[in-house]
């Protein structure tokens, strides 16, 4: 996903909306033209960053009044996590939740206002958010911040970052495959999760190997959250290794007709995911086998989150896109608060994840009809079963 004009999709954009910072033009009359549709975006944008800078500095105000605590030298990032760090209930700390809940809150709601806007500096803006989210969580482990899970896996759908999408889901779920208690402090998986947000390049290399290693294998994790996340992934992934196949059966009449260049060109256009796109042996094998094990892998994943809540995918399908626009501020605001995690199984979270999921697969060309596909097989096997 790249940077464009609004109206015309050029790439070349040097105005950009100064009361949002979300919206960018070619040029200032594409910016007129969009000033009517823009404005009721721009405006909550506005909305949900004031009421976080609202929250922040109460929080501030708040930090100052704790002699024992106070660091001049600290910036404000640095004192707004220390009072995540603080315990609430030890004086003179009382009444630290509340102000804790409302930033908390407040940064959710900016967070899914900017993936429902979906421009690309929108979407990078969350992804700053939600790296924030991680941090808090860190440094105090379900003192009031929940868990940033929920907005980090739609975020790294929307931006189509299915790269470090892949590696942070194993970081969360990995401890579970080997065995692992299901008490392991959160804390622990939230570190290494957070090393492939900030650092997603130094695990280039493990995100193939270990999708090469995992169509063979069976996890059974009974989390529809994961399950749905994995079937997209998967679907992106064989979209593209279809498409490599397609244009290399082209190849010889191609070259014959233009040039080999042209083709080469043509087949750099032929994917979308960064995970196929870095694995440049892709290019020239014949990814068959590989792509019956992964097709096979998701109807897998499909069965488990089937297994896991049975109407889940029908839900998918059957609510009316007029009732989502705004689900994802809808999850932010009715969340209690900010406290608490999600947890997959309970019926009102697991609409919550359907909210999450909801635009990536809807935006996905040929998701849907998967889903509608594979509605019917899911009683001929037994759910959980890799077969």
């Amino acid at each position: 996903m790249v940077s464009s004009c609004y109206i015309c999709r050029s790439e070349i954009c040097p105005v950009t909306c100064k009361s949002c910072s979300t919206t960018q033009y070619c040029n200032t009359a594409h910016q007129s033209l969009d000033c009517e549709r823009h404005l009721p975006d721009c405006t909550r944008i506005q909305e949900a960053i004031n009421s976080v800078s609202i929250a922040e500095e109460r929080l501030l105000e708040r930090y100052y009044t704790l002699p024992n605590l106070v660091d001049r030298a600290r910036s404000n990032t640095r004192r707004i996590i220390i009072m995540f760090v603080v315990w609430p209930l030890h004086p003179p700390f009382l009444g630290i939740i509340e102000l804790q809940e409302s930033y908390v809150n407040a940064l959710r709601i900016l967070i899914s206002t900017y993936l429902e806007i979906g421009t690309y500096l929108s979407l990078q803006r969350a992804y700053e958010r939600v790296k924030e989210f991680h941090r808090l969580a860190l440094s105090f482990p379900g003192q009031s911040t929940g868990t940033p899970l929920e907005y980090t896996i739609p975020t790294l759908l929307y931006m189509k970052e299915d790269q470090i999408c892949y590696t942070y889901l194993c970081s969360r779920w990995g401890r579970r495959d080997r065995g692992a208690p299901l008490a392991e402090p959160e804390a622990k998986t939230d570190f290494e999760a957070m090393q492939r947000l900030l650092d997603p390049k130094k695990f280039r290399k493990d995100v193939f190997d270990g999708l090469k290693r995992g169509v063979d294998a069976t996890d059974g994790i009974p989390d529809v959250f994961f399950q749905g996340t994995m079937v997209l992934l998967y679907f992106w992934w064989l979209r593209d290794l279809k498409n490599l196949q397609l244009i290399k059966s082209m190849e010889i009449w191609l070259v014959q007709k233009m040039n080999f260049d042209i083709y080469t060109i043509i087949r750099s256009y032929m994917t979308e995911t960064n995970v196929i796109q870095d694995q440049r042996d892709l290019l020239e094998a014949n990814n068959t086998a590989l792509m019956e094990k992964m097709e096979i892998r998701m109807g897998y994943h499909f069965r488990c989150g089937h297994h896991v809540n049975g109407t889940f995918w029908e839900q998918m399908i059957q609510i009316p896109e007029e009732d989502m626009v705004h689900s994802l501020v809808d999850n932010a605001r009715v969340d209690n608060k900010g406290r608490g995690r999600l947890t997959p199984g309970k019926q009102d979270d697991d609409r919550k994840i359907l909210n999450l999921l909801y635009w990536p697969f809807k935006n996905t060309p040929g998701a849907f009809e998967y889903v509608e596909k594979m509605i019917p097989e899911r009683e001929s096997r037994f759910s959980c079963e890799l077969v």
